[in-house]
C-alpha cells in the first residue's frame, strides 16, 4: 500500500487530501470507510514498527511513521512486508546499542554479510600489504617494514583475526624479545592492520580492537647523537663516485634518506644555491626547497650532470652504514639528519626555520632528532664557512658570485 498527499482547489482555495493506492482496485481518494480499512492493513501490517495507529491524517505520527517504514525498508533493499520480520529484530538491536532505528539498520546493512569475518589472519595481512603498496601508494622500503612485523604476528596466530581475544593481543605483545620502542612500533602496526580491517569488513564494526596500553611514562625515544667534522670527512672518503653525490647532500642537508635518493640533478638550481623537494617525493606530500651551503655547492659542482637521479640505484638505505663500518665509525641512526639538524639549530637558533627546512614539526624535532648543547663556532666549522660567513638559512646572508658552468668538468662515472 502507498499513501501520498494530493492537492485540491475549491472555490479559489487549496486543499490537500490523501490518495490511497488499494491494489488491485487502483488509485482511489479516502473515503471514511476506505481509510478505516487501510488504517486497519497498516496498523496490522506496520504495528510492529510503528506502534498504535490513531489516525491517517497529518494531524498525527501515523503518515509519517508510514513513510520512515518505507525509509527503513529502502535501507534494507527488502519489501515492506519481509522488512517488517527483520525490522522487529533491529528494533531489539537498536534498544541495546542504544540508538535510533535508522542507525541500526545502517550498521546492519553494511555488516549483515560476515563471511569475510572467516578470513585467515595471513589472507587479512596479505590483502593489507597489497593496499599498502597499491591504493594507499606507500614505497617498497616501507611496505618491506611493515611486513616484518605483521608477518611475526600472522605466524603466530592460525585462527581468523576476528577470533583472536584481548587476552590473547596481550599475552603476544609480552613474549616479543626487543625493547620496550620496538615493542610500541609492532604494536602500533597491527593496530593499524585491525582498523583497516574493520573498515573493509574483515571485522564487525564495533570490534573493540587493539587492547590499550595505557601509562603515566611515555616511552622514551633513544638518545640522539651526531657525527663529528672527522667521522664526516673519514666515511665522504670511503664513497665511490656513485656514491659521493647522495652522501654529501646527506651530510649538509637534512634531508631523509629516500628524499635524497631520489633527487636528481636538474632539482638543483646553482645559482640560487638551493635544491627542491617535490611533494610526490617527500614523506609529508609536500614540496619544500632545500638550502645548500657554499662548501656544499663546490664539491657537488665537480661531480655535477646535466639531468639524472644523483645515486641510479634504488636501494640506497645501506650506503651509508657500509661507508661506517669501512670507515670505522660507529654508525648511528638518522645519524646525517640528526648532525645536520643539531648544527643548524646551533647556528640559527630558530627551532621553526630549522624544522620547516627538514619538513617535520617542531615536536618532532626537539624529541627525535635534536641534539642539545653544540656550540656555534663549531656548527659555523662543520658546514665550511668561513669568517664572517653566514649559512643561507641566516637571514643576513648574501650569496657569493656562483662559478660559472663552463669551468665545472662533469665527471664520468664508473659502473657500479
Amino acid at each position: 500500500m502507498r499513501v501520498f498527499s494530493a492537492r485540491s482547489r475549491v472555490r479559489g482555495r487549496e486543499y490537500t487530501y490523501w490518495v490511497a493506492d488499494l491494489r488491485p482496485f487502483g488509485l482511489a481518494r479516502l473515503t471514511r470507510n476506505s481509510r478505516e480499512s487501510l488504517q486497519r492493513a497498516a496498523a496490522e501490517a506496520l504495528g510492529p514498527v510503528t506502534g498504535e495507529m490513531e489516525s491517517l491524517t497529518l494531524k498525527h505520527s501515523a503518515l509519517r511513521s508510514y513513510e520512515r517504514s518505507l525509509k527503513c525498508c529502502q535501507g534494507m533493499r527488502m519489501e515492506l512486508d519481509t522488512a517488517v520480520l527483520r525490522l522487529e529484530s533491529l528494533l531489539g538491536l537498536a534498544k541495546e546499542k542504544g540508538c535510533e532505528p535508522e542507525e541500526a539498520i545502517t550498521y546492519w546493512a553494511r555488516h549483515h554479510d560476515s563471511s569475510k569475518y572467516r578470513e585467515p589472519l595471513s589472507s587479512v595481512v596479505t590483502a593489507f600489504l597489497q593496499y599498502l603498496s597499491g591504493e594507499n601508494g606507500n614505497s617498497r622500503e616501507d611496505v618491506a617494514g611493515v611486513r616484518s612485523k605483521l608477518r611475526r604476528f600472522a605466524d603466530r596466530f592460525a585462527c581468523p583475526l576476528a577470533s583472536i581475544t584481548g587476552e590473547q593481543y596481550r599475552e603476544y605483545f609480552g613474549t616479543l624479545s626487543c625493547g620496550p620502542r620496538s615493542r610500541m612500533n609492532h604494536r602500533n602496526e597491527v593496530r593499524r592492520l585491525v582498523g583497516w580491517a574493520r573498515d573493509h569488513g574483515f571485522l564487525p564494526v564495533d570490534h573493540p580492537g587493539v587492547p590499550r596500553y595505557a601509562g603515566k611514562v611515555k616511552v622514551a625515544p633513544k638518545r640522539v647523537e651526531v657525527f663529528s667534522i672527522q667521522e664526516r670527512e673519514r666515511m665522504l672518503e670511503q664513497a665511490s663516485e656513485l656514491e659521493l653525490p647522495m652522501v654529501l647532500l646527506k651530510a649538509y642537508t637534512p634531508l631523509r634518506q629516500k628524499e635524497a635518493s631520489l633527487v636528481e640533478w636538474q632539482d638543483i638550481d646553482w645559482e640560487m644555491g638551493s635544491l627542491v623537494v617535490w611533494a610526490d617525493r617527500a614523506k609529508t606530500r609536500q614540496a619544500r626547497m632545500i638550502h645548500l651551503p657554499s662548501e656544499l655547492c663546490r664539491r657537488l659542482r665537480r661531480l655535477a650532470r646535466e639531468s639524472g637521479r644523483i645515486y641510479p640505484h634504488q636501494n640506497s638505505y645501506e650506503v651509508s652504514p657500509r661507508l661506517a663500518r669501512k670507515a670505522g665509525v660507529s654508525w648511528i641512526r638518522n645519524g646525517w639528519r640528526c648532525t645536520v639538524i643539531s648544527h643548524l639549530q646551533a647556528l640559527l637558533d630558530h627551532l621553526g626555520r630549522v624544522a620547516e627546512e627538514a619538513g617535520t614539526s617542531v615536536q618532532k624535532l626537539k624529541s627525535n632528532y635534536l641534539l642539545p648543547g653544540i656550540r656555534p663556532d663549531i656548527a659555523s666549522a662543520y658546514f665550511g664557512l668561513r669568517q664572517a660567513e653566514k649559512h643561507p638559512l641566516e637571514p643576513e646572508y648574501q650569496r657569493e658570485e656562483s662559478l660559472p658552468m663552463e669551468n665545472v668538468i662533469p665527471c664520468e662515472f664508473r659502473s657500479a
